[in-house]
């Protein structure tokens, strides 16, 4: 298991934050926001963070 550590401004809560993410055999496995079902998702900074870490293993 890999976590990895992301920063910026959440769209959701109005207000700057860090996300704990959790990554499975380069798959995601859990992450404390809502990043799977947020309706900012594509212009949120830490989304837009965790998509990338996911992409490579896509």
């Amino acid at each position: 298991m890999e976590e990895k550590f992301f920063s910026g401004y959440c769209f959701q809560i109005d207000q700057a934050r860090i996300v704990d993410a959790e990554f499975e055999a380069g798959q995601l496995d859990s992450v404390d926001c809502g990043y799977e079902n947020c309706l900012h998702r594509e212009k949120c900074e830490i989304g837009k963070k965790i998509t990338e870490a996911v992409r490579p293993a896509m």
